[in-house]
């Protein structure tokens, strides 16, 4: 995330996003499937949490800030009652599905609620 060349840096972050983006994401992308490759189970039906919460982290490294809090945004709205994250989610339904809860994804939006937020010196 500290590579020298910004361009290619932000660039290739926005194509990945672009490219596993969940198919009824808008313009911003949100939801991102782990990979698009068959696998054993078939081809992924759901996206994969915790690749939302690293573009999050990914989109405040590179400036967007603001794009990065509107994906952040969209994500807690997935969250069930409790504000619980399970690993695979399909936007479509509304359903959280996969392990549950995740620590994996909670991790995940914990690294990206720090990446997005102001720095202490700032706030304390």
């Amino acid at each position: 995330m500290r590579y020298p060349n910004h361009d290619l840096c932000r660039n290739t972050i926005l194509a990945i996003a672009k490219e596993l983006k969940f198919e009824s994401d808008s313009e911003v992308p949100v939801f991102l499937y782990r990979y698009m490759r068959k696998d054993d189970f078939g081809n992924p039906k759901s996206a994969f949490l915790i690749c939302s919460f690293w573009l999050v982290q990914a989109l405040s490294r590179i400036g967007e800030l603001e794009l990065a809090k509107t994906v952040m945004e969209k994500i807690m709205k997935s969250a069930n009652e409790l504000g619980l994250f399970a690993e695979h989610y399909l936007p479509n339904e509304q359903l959280q599905c996969g392990n549950f809860p995740q620590a994996y994804s909670h991790v995940g939006q914990i690294n990206a609620a720090f990446a997005i937020s102001p720095p202490w010196d700032q706030v304390l």
